[in-house]
């Protein structure tokens, strides 16, 4: 994925590709980035802020329903080096192109994460649900299901119109990170989390 992207900006930079990381600027990325539609564009930037390392699967479904024609924009950003897409269907970016996409998604909204797409740190993202104000954009919520005392009901969400999926995620007995996806609906969510 990256070396192919780096193979044709090591012509252009007169570079080898395995200087890439270290040499490539944001500004080449940038370019590339910028040739591509705001749909393709859209599913980067859910990619590097929440959808990486999922199966190919599961980003169809969590975004079935949206306008981002997932499948066809998921075949150019695999044909463009920007993803990668294991045998096992695992969708994943270099962390060079995730730090990128996050940069983009998050950068414009840094001291303002009520108007960030993504809420991605588990103290950002109680601090804003617990306030409410100006939270219309939100796509996507990540937090650490500790931090759910301080979120219990379910009407906390309804001022989230935009509201696609939540990631909630614990440390299990064993020291692995278990992920519950929410697609559709927050009913007998914390009921869900404690009993597992």
């Amino acid at each position: 994925m990256i070396q192919k992207l780096a193979v044709d900006i090591s012509f252009t930079l007169n570079i080898t590709p395995k200087e890439f990381p270290d040499v490539v600027g944001i500004e080449t990325l940038k370019l590339h980035y910028d040739g591509l539609n705001g749909k393709e564009k859209a599913l980067f930037r859910h990619i590097a802020c929440f959808l990486n390392n999922e199966t190919y699967e599961n980003v169809i479904r969590l975004l079935e329903d949206s306008e981002l024609d997932v499948g066809v924009s998921l075949k150019i950003l695999f044909d463009k080096s920007l993803i990668q897409i294991s045998e096992e269907r695992l969708i994943s970016l270099h962390h060079v192109l995730q730090n990128f996409g996050r940069d983009l998604a998050l950068g414009p909204f840094i001291n303002h994460p009520a108007n960030r797409q993504f809420l991605m740190d588990t103290s950002e993202s109680c601090d804003v649900l617990i306030d409410l104000s100006g939270i219309r954009n939100v796509f996507g919520i990540s937090f650490k299901v500790q931090m759910e005392e301080r979120l219990r009901r379910d009407e906390r969400f309804k001022g989230i119109k935009k509201l696609r999926f939540m990631r909630v995620y614990k440390k299990s007995f064993y020291g692995k990170e278990v992920r519950f996806h929410l697609v559709k609906g927050l009913h007998s969510l914390w009921d869900r989390l404690n009993n597992t």
